[in-house]
C-alpha cells in the first residue's frame, strides 16, 4: 500500500524540480510547460462569485470538498491573451493543496 503525498512531500517535490533547472530562464519555460499542462477547468464551474480579487488576469479558484479533502479547481480565463505565468502558478497551487485536509493546509507553511 502506497501512503499519500503529504503537502510537505508535494511542497519538496516541486522544489526539487525547480532546484534542478539551470538559470531562471529554464525556470520560467518550466513554469510555462506547466501552464500549457494544465487541464482547462469545467467551463460549468466559471462564475464571478470564484473571481480571485486583486490578481492581475482572472483567475477562478473554485473550491471541493470530498471526503474531507480540499479540491481546487484552477484556472484562468480561456481565449486571446490567456496569462500563462499565472495559470502556471495556479496550476501548481492546485498540485500542492488538492487532495489536503483543511487542517493540513493550515498547519503548512506556505
Amino acid at each position: 500500500m502506497t501512503r499519500e503525498k503529504t503537502l510537505i512531500d508535494i511542497q519538496s517535490q516541486i522544489k526539487n524540480e525547480f532546484g534542478c533547472l539551470g538559470d531562471s530562464d529554464d525556470k520560467w519555460a518550466y513554469l510555462l510547460k506547466i501552464a500549457k499542462d494544465h487541464p482547462i477547468m469545467n467551463q460549468a464551474l466559471v462564475d464571478d462569485k470564484f473571481l480571485v480579487s486583486g490578481c492581475a488576469t482572472r483567475l477562478y479558484c473554485v473550491p471541493e470538498f470530498i471526503d474531507g479533502k480540499l479540491i481546487l479547481h484552477l484556472d484562468t480565463e480561456q481565449g486571446g491573451d490567456n496569462p500563462m505565468i499565472v495559470r502556471g502558478l495556479a496550476a501548481l497551487a492546485s498540485r500542492v493543496y488538492s487532495e489536503q485536509s483543511p487542517a493540513d493546509i493550515l498547519a503548512a507553511d506556505p
